[in-house]
């Protein structure tokens, strides 16, 4: 997949600073994966999501869709990204 090009279609408040920020020097500095979501951070401080495809013994080629990817802007680099699990048990 490439991220690049995601990265290139930022939500509007990000566009000036993927902008300063050239595609050269545009890193992913941090992944994790939570609940069926790849979280990947980056060095312009834009942090994506992708739901993470599930692929069985029947999955073929032409039955896998592209993940629609979501991001959001935070104001520096992503150095880590940190699950953190709260036990609720009323929900559970």
């Amino acid at each position: 997949m490439d991220f690049v090009f995601t990265l290139s279609l930022p939500p509007a408040a990000a566009d000036d600073i993927i902008r300063q920020h050239k595609a050269a020097c545009l890193r992913i500095t941090a992944l994790l994966v939570c609940k069926d979501l790849l979280w990947i951070g980056t060095s312009a401080g834009v942090i994506l999501t992708v739901p993470v495809v599930k692929i069985t013994s029947t999955t073929t080629r032409g039955s896998l869709t592209v993940p629609t990817v979501t991001g959001k802007k935070i104001t520096a680099p992503v150095l880590y990204l940190i699950l953190f699990y709260v036990y609720d048990p009323i929900l559970d």
